[in-house]
């Protein structure tokens, strides 16, 4: 059955056998939706909290806090339910065939008219959220 534990224990098996050089980058995960708070929020912070312990047990590991710097935003929840999903999804696809239209607005644009900024269908990132991942990934490596 899925668990935080059960992930935190192949997490670790993961960073085990990756082949490092030098680092390796271990991400915080980001909200669902851009919910701070709830069940969905709940478990990230769950599994967060598992990353960060992996990270900080492994030896080339550096932890990035990147969920933690998406936090804040919109604060709109994540609804799980059948109906919810298929929203996200339909909204997905939908942002998706318009940002690829020729002309179409970016991610960034399309997630501000729905009021987000982290997230443009309450699971892929923005334009914006991606820079920050690039960003902090630098930073942490570079150290």
């Amino acid at each position: 059955e899925p668990s935080a534990k059960t992930f935190a224990g192949a997490f670790r098996e993961l960073l085990n056998v990756v082949p490092a050089r030098r680092r390796i980058a271990v991400l915080s995960l980001p909200s669902l939706g851009e919910a701070t708070q709830g069940e969905a929020a709940e478990l990230i912070d769950e599994y967060n909290a598992e990353i960060r312990g992996a990270a900080d047990e492994h030896p080339d590991a550096v932890y990035v806090p990147f969920g933690e710097s998406l936090r804040g935003t919109s604060g709109e929840d994540f609804d799980a339910s059948p109906f919810g999903f298929s929203r996200t999804i339909a909204e997905m696809y939908l942002h998706t065939a318009m940002r690829w239209c020729p002309g179409g607005p970016s991610f960034d644009k399309l997630g501000s008219r729905c009021g987000r900024q982290a997230v443009h269908d309450k699971i892929h990132l923005t334009e914006r959220s991606a820079s920050i991942l690039v960003e902090l990934v630098a930073d942490a490596l570079s150290k």
